[in-house]
Order: structure tokens, then sequence, then C-alpha cells
């Protein structure tokens, strides 16, 4: 049995999207087409198989995280069942994953349904492949469900809710709703943010901005910082300190995922001033363009900002000032959420021009205070 990532061919999108919707109930599918979205923004991983002649055989979609993953969607092409090709295929996908723990959720064998007999064998069938029941379940539409895992820990509805409002966010994002930001530093600690640039979407349109510089803490500069983005203490000795400055960020970002071209130092900026400056920190979901752009751009010859904007059509003519480098994380997560369409001739995704508008005056604007 081989496998591959649905990504590597238009062929084997088309294969999993017919089974996918023959498979599954309607109020069980999330639409297709922002199905495909979501892959843009979240490390999905949707594995087509096929047996040893070639024939398309099933497929698997796992959400991947960091304290386990989740075996979203699973389902055998109706004429190669009870020939043991889902036995198979789940093996490959436990080998795949190694000791890392999986949870699915599936339909609750303990509810009176016309389907009883069925759920049953299917609950069977993963117990007898390492899952157990996790004690937490869920009702949908009339359906209860029960999540089991397996591998070590443990899954509570801590972790069930977690998961939940980082979809809502992931969707908020397809739906072309987020705020990009991209901070400046003026030395290695990442407090010491010395500017910021904010960008507004909705329904896909820029509807706000904000740029400020900041008076950094701590308040001194490294030349190689500056040799990035020219920033020095003259520019923000007398600018506001990231306290005042969030006050009036906060409510342009509020219920709104972080879209940021290498999230995990933006984040980390974000994080350590609110600390320094013993601010509260909500739990802002964040979202990292540049590791997207990795997954579905693989034939740039790198993923730098300029680069990944270029290819979705935003020319970034000021790159490192804050605002215009907000403004590009913005066409890439517009181009990568809600233009991406599948190639016919297998080259991954293709992202057309993103018609994103902004306000160039904007990345010129001199510090808010």
């Amino acid at each position: 049995m081989s496998e591959k990532p649905i990504i590597s061919s238009a062929v084997d999108v088309a294969l999993v999207h017919s089974l996918y919707e023959t498979a599954f109930p309607v109020e069980e599918q999330i639409p297709w087409d922002e199905l495909l979205r979501l892959v843009a923004i979240l490390p999905l991983d949707v594995t087509a198989y096929y047996d040893s002649e070639g024939r398309f055989v099933g497929f698997t979609i796992v959400y991947p995280r960091k304290t386990f993953n989740w075996l979203w969607y699973f389902a055998v092409c109706p004429e190669h069942r009870g020939k043991g090709l889902g036995q198979r295929i789940l093996s490959k996908l436990l080998g795949r994953y190694g000791r890392r723990t999986l949870i699915i959720d599936m339909e609750s064998p303990e509810q009176v349904c016309d389907n009883a007999e069925q759920r049953h064998r299917r609950h069977g069938f993963y117990q007898r492949n390492g899952f157990r029941d996790t004690g937490v379940g869920r009702s949908f539409a009339g359906i209860d469900y029960t999540i089991m895992m397996r591998g070590k820990g443990t899954f509570t509805m801590r972790d069930y809710d977690e998961i939940i409002d980082e979809l809502h966010a992931a969707w908020q994002l397809v739906r072309g709703n987020f705020a990009a930001i991209d901070f400046e530093t003026a030395n290695e600690q990442p407090s010491s943010v010395c500017s910021v640039g904010v960008v507004v979407v909705r329904e896909g349109k820029v509807v706000d901005t904000f740029y400020s510089l900041i008076q950094p803490e701590p308040n001194y500069y490294k030349w190689f910082c500056q040799q990035v983005h020219g920033l020095g203490a003259a520019d923000t000795d007398g600018a506001p300190v990231f306290g005042e400055v969030w006050a009036r960020v906060a409510p342009l970002v509020e219920g709104l995922p972080l879209v940021a071209h290498n999230s995990p130092f933006d984040e980390g900026c974000l994080r350590a001033a609110h600390r320094v400056y013993r601010l509260d920190y909500p739990d802002y979901r964040f979202f990292d363009t540049l590791r997207a752009s990795r997954r579905l751009l693989p034939q740039l010859h790198d993923h730098q900002l300029h680069t990944v904007s270029a290819a979705c059509g935003y020319d970034l003519t000021r790159h490192h000032h804050a605002l215009a480098d907000a403004e590009a994380c913005a066409a890439i997560a517009t181009a990568l959420a809600t233009r991406a369409s599948v190639t016919t001739d297998g080259e991954a995704y293709l992202f057309r021009k993103s018609k994103i508008s902004v306000n160039r005056r904007s990345a010129s604007a001199r510090p808010v205070s």
C-alpha cells in the first residue's frame, strides 16, 4: 500500500473529495471549499492511500497539535471495504505518528439508534488498535459522540474546548476575518518592541490600520537591530510605552485571530511585553504565514516575507517597516485563506493575486501619540 499527501496532485484531491462527500453524513462535513482553505491555514495532514495496483482505496485527515493529534476523518472506498484495507491504512497511520497521542471522536455506541451495530463494530475496531475511551463526549445535531485516545496522558473537556476555540479562530481566518501584526525590536530582548503595525481585515477587506513607534523596554538599541529596521533612540525617546500603545490596539484586534510571518517571534514579543508591563495576556490565537507558505509554496527559492508576498501578488516596498510588513502579511493570509485553488497540473497550490487593498500612505505614518 502506498500513500501521499493530497496537495501533491489535483487527481488525488478529486478522489478524496468524491469519497469525502459520500462517506460522511452532511451534518458531519465541513463544506469542501472551506476544508481546502483550512488546509492552507492549519497544518492538516490529508493523505490518500492506494493499493498495490495503484487503485485509490481511502484517505485520512489528521490535525497535528503539540499535545495530541486529532484523527479527524477516516474513510475507505465502499468497493474496498471488508478486505482489511481499513486496518492496513490505520496501521500505516499509527506507524507514521509513532508514540504520539492520537484522538478520535466517533458516534457513541451507547446511544439508542438505528446504526447501533455499526457503531459497536467501529468502537471495537479502535479498541483493538489501542484506543481507549476518555470519558469525554459531546452531542451534535441529535447525535452523541464519544472521544477515544491512543497514547499516554489524558484528554479532558478543557482540551476539547481548547481545540474548538482554535478551530473557531481558524474558521474566522478562512472567512477573511483577522488582524495581521508585525513588531520590530530594539535589541535581543523580545519585550523591546520599538514599533508595531496592525492591519485589520474583515470579510477579506482591510477596514483599519494602526502604526506606532514604541519606547522599548529595556530601552537600548543593538546595532544589528538598527541595521534591520533603521530605528534608533532618536526615533523612540518621545514615543509612548507599550502599555499605552496596546491600549489602543487591543480593541482593534479583540475577538480576531492574529496573523504574522514567523508568528513565534511576534507572539513572543507580545507575550514578553505583556509580562514586563504586568498586563493580563488574553489567549490570542496566532497563525503563521511563514509555516503555511513553506508547506504550500515549496517551489519558491525562499520564504521570506518579500518573496512570499510577491508570489501572492503584493509588492512589499518598505520591508521591516512594521506597518508595511503587516500589510504584506495580510495580503499573504488573504491569498492563502480565501483565494487558494488546486492546479490541474499537480503543482500543489496556486494562489491568485490578492485583491486586498491598502492605504499606501499608512506605511509612512509617523508615531501615534
